[in-house]
């Protein structure tokens, strides 16, 4: 016997039947947590028994920083009353900026049977049909600041259309005309609608690097699996293709029924030369601005 071997038989024969102690009767001291932050070496702990309220209540502090994790159990509520900590995050670094250009109306959708109120739909950049919190209030939105020029253009025109209407009024004040009544054809004169501001957004440009890749990774191994049974499947009826016809006697809608599956087979394993390649786009967020009367509003 080795020496090797010998000493991994005493090892075997000595912890064979170890000694088993247990703890669970002993009291473990928790981690001192408090004493992470020194506080007593400070004299805060005295300084705030004397002054209870000198915690920062009713005091705005704004902090320019590289980030913040606004879900931290620390960033929720203030301990004195509970209420949110955080009033507002602005993000200065141009990865969550917007493109809210596009304008669109929002139309009032009566509620329907089932339902407890109507609510405001409208089509999203994405496609998608969006359906809008009824408790929004939309209101249209103000009207640019004109320049100088612009004003003095404005005025021009209301100058001529002022002196156009009082040719009009000389006009018809010796002249008989009869006026149309207005047409009530309209069918959408009824419709309610408000207008919004529309944008887009990728998931992936608000999400730090290492979490992209680490959903993109996810996502692909269920992209894989997905594409491995849909080859599997087609596979299988090119199989019973086989079983069933003979490429000499196949017709010629038969062999086409062949050559569709042989193509959907090369698409979807790796490796074919007509494979799809994975990319992926991520999540994709319709973004809606509009206007309640005081604010803008994003969601």
């Amino acid at each position: 016997m080795t020496r090797l071997s010998s000493l991994l038989l005493h090892f075997a024969m000595n912890t064979s039947n170890p000694k088993i102690t247990s703890t669970s009767n002993k009291s473990l001291t928790p981690f001192p947590v408090h004493r992470t932050v020194p506080k007593a070496e400070t004299n805060v702990i005295d300084f705030l028994k004397q002054n209870p309220t000198y915690d920062g209540r009713d005091v705005i502090i704004g902090i320019l920083d590289t980030g913040v994790d606004p879900g931290a159990i620390g960033m929720q509520s203030l301990p004195h009353c509970g209420d949110t900590k955080l009033i507002d995050i602005i993000d200065c670094t141009g990865s969550g900026d917007v493109d809210v250009t596009t304008e669109a109306d929002a139309v009032w959708v009566e509620k329907k049977d089932g339902e407890e109120h109507g609510y405001w739909e409208v089509k999203g950049l994405t496609g998608r049909t969006l359906r809008l919190n009824p408790d929004w209030n939309l209101c249209p939105f103000p009207t640019n600041i004109t320049s100088a020029k612009e004003e003095k253009k404005d005025a021009e025109d209301s100058k001529e259309e002022s002196k156009d209407a009082e040719r009009a009024s000389d006009s018809n004040a010796t002249a008989n005309v009869v006026e149309d009544e207005p047409s009530n054809s309209n069918p959408t004169a009824d419709v309610k609608t408000a207008k919004v501001r529309l944008g887009i957004k990728r998931a992936y440009e608000l999400f730090p690097n290492k979490l992209v890749n680490r959903v993109k990774g996810h996502r692909s191994k269920d992209f894989d699996k997905e594409q491995r049974r849909h080859a599997a499947d087609v596979r299988k009826l090119l199989e019973d293709w086989h079983a069933s016809y003979s490429a000499k006697t196949a017709t010629h809608e038969q062999i086409r029924v062949k050559e569709d599956l042989e193509a959907r087979l090369e698409f979807l394993e790796p490796g074919g030369d007509d494979s799809v390649s994975y990319e992926d786009p991520g999540l994709v967020y319709d973004c809606i601005v509009y206007y309640d009367g005081t604010n803008y509003r994003a969601a």
